[in-house]
């Protein structure tokens, strides 16, 4: 909702919300290999995006005027890598946990994997160097960009990306950088759902959960758990939104 109050802040969070969760739970609920066909082109989304940010940062670092404070020293100047100690990278172990949360997916989809002796091995060896070009290299740019000590903290409701881009006056960045980090959203909640109804048809299937998640339509989809995994979803959604923080 907050992606899209970005663009359109007069439409109310839980219209957003309600959008976003039917379009998931169809495509959760459709062929195996069409709920695959989306999470891909979701994933390319994100990783076409990372990319061109990294090479356009990289260009605003390299062509920076003196006047600029884009500049690579911003990594260890202005108090150093942990200027207030580490309590702060302590403090963010949680975002971090989260934030790779979602590796242990590669296993999870070896049941439906067309080659999964192949496949699964190859995604597993990738994820360091995904890591350190997705992650490090991207934060790397995004920090040597700006001064962490002059980033307008009123921004923080937005992504990063989004708010170093606007800061710099580079607003249509900052719009498909939104529409980039929407999609990559998005993509984090489909394969959650995805995994959410797999695990339950695992639990299921070994005795732990009720049997009713063993039942598969035609199109090998455990629609009974995906749909009680929507019910929970949305639950969590009615409570953020009713109960204030």
């Amino acid at each position: 909702a907050k992606y899209v109050h970005y663009w359109w802040p007069h439409i109310p969070a839980w219209i957003s919300a309600l959008f976003f969760f039917v379009l998931v739970t169809c495509l959760n609920l459709g062929n195996v290999k069409f709920y695959g066909e989306s999470e891909f082109w979701l994933a390319i989304i994100k990783v076409a995006a990372v990319i061109a940010m990294i090479v356009f940062g990289l260009y605003l670092l390299v062509t920076a005027g003196s006047d600029s404070v884009a500049s690579f020293s911003n990594l260890w100047q202005h108090g150093g890598f942990f200027p207030h100690g580490f309590s702060g990278l302590f403090y963010m172990l949680a975002f971090l946990m989260f934030a790779f949360g979602g590796i242990e997916l590669i296993g999870m989809t070896a049941a439906e994997a067309e080659n999964p002796e192949k496949s699964i091995p190859q995604a597993i060896n990738q994820v360091i160097f995904r890591i350190l070009v997705f992650y490090v290299a991207s934060l790397a740019i995004i920090m040597s960009l700006i001064p962490w000590n002059q980033l307008d903290l009123g921004g923080l409701d937005k992504s990063p990306f989004v708010m170093i881009f606007s800061q710099l006056g580079i607003g249509w960045a900052a719009h498909l950088l939104n529409f980039i980090i929407l999609t990559a959203a998005l993509s984090v909640y489909n394969s959650g759902m995805y995994a959410n109804s797999r695990m339950l048809y695992g639990l299921a299937i070994q005795g732990h959960a009720p049997k009713i998640f063993t039942k598969v339509s035609k199109q090998g989809v455990p629609k009974a758990a995906v749909i009680f995994s929507s019910i929970l979803i949305f639950g969590c959604v009615l409570l953020n939104y009713f109960i204030p923080e």
